[in-house]
C-alpha cells in the first residue's frame, strides 16, 4: 500500500479499511465472510462513514458504542467472533492510520462457555447394576478384587483406560 498524505484521509471510506484489513490479514473465507459482516454491522451502528470522520467522534462515545455492539451480539462464542474482529478492525486503524488507541475494552464480562463432557457418565441404578450382575463373579472367585477395584474406579470416575493409565501421583 503506497504511503498515505494527510489529504487521502477525507477520501478513504470505512468500509476501504475494513476491506484493506481483511485482505491483508486473513485467508480462511469463513473467517473473512464472518469478519466482514460483523464489521459492517459496526460500521452501520457507529455511523461513520469517512476515515477522516474519526476526529469529530469523541473516544469515550466511539468505546461505549463498541463496548455495547460487542456484547449484542448474543450467544458468547458470537460475542467472541465479534470482539476479535472488531479489536482487529481498531488494530489495524492504530497501525496502519495512527490513531491514537483502539476503543475496543481490554476485558469483557462474558458468561464462560459450559463445561460439555465428552464422556456419558453412568448414574447410580446403572452403576448398581453394574456391580450387581458382578457379585457373583466375586463371591465364586472369577474376578479378583483388584479388577473390581479398577471396575469401579473406572465406572465412577467415567475415564476410560487410557486416561486412568496416564494419572500419577
Amino acid at each position: 500500500m503506497d504511503a498515505l498524505q494527510p489529504t487521502d484521509f477525507n477520501s478513504i471510506t470505512m468500509v476501504q479499511v475494513m476491506e484493506n484489513f481483511i485482505k491483508e490479514r486473513y485467508r480462511n473465507e469463513n473467517t473473512i465472510q464472518s469478519y466482514k459482516r460483523r464489521i459492517c454491522s459496526y460500521l452501520e451502528t457507529i455511523k461513520i462513514e469517512k476515515l477522516c470522520q474519526l476526529k469529530d467522534f469523541p473516544y469515550h462515545d466511539i468505546r461505549k458504542v463498541t463496548a455495547d455492539f460487542c456484547l449484542k451480539e448474543g450467544k458468547p462464542a458470537s460475542q467472541k467472533v465479534a470482539i476479535a474482529a472488531i479489536r482487529g478492525f481498531w488494530g489495524y486503524i492504530v497501525d496502519v492510520y495512527a490513531y491514537p488507541k483502539s476503543p475496543v475494552p481490554s476485558k469483557f464480562n462474558i458468561e464462560p462457555r459450559p463445561f460439555k463432557s465428552r464422556t456419558k457418565s453412568l448414574d447410580v441404578a446403572s452403576l448398581e447394576r453394574i456391580v450387581a450382575a458382578r457379585k457373583g463373579e466375586i463371591t465364586e472367585g472369577y474376578i479378583d478384587h483388584l479388577s473390581v477395584a479398577l471396575m469401579l474406579f473406572l465406572v465412577s470416575t467415567s475415564l476410560r483406560i487410557s486416561e486412568a493409565l496416564q494419572l500419577t501421583t
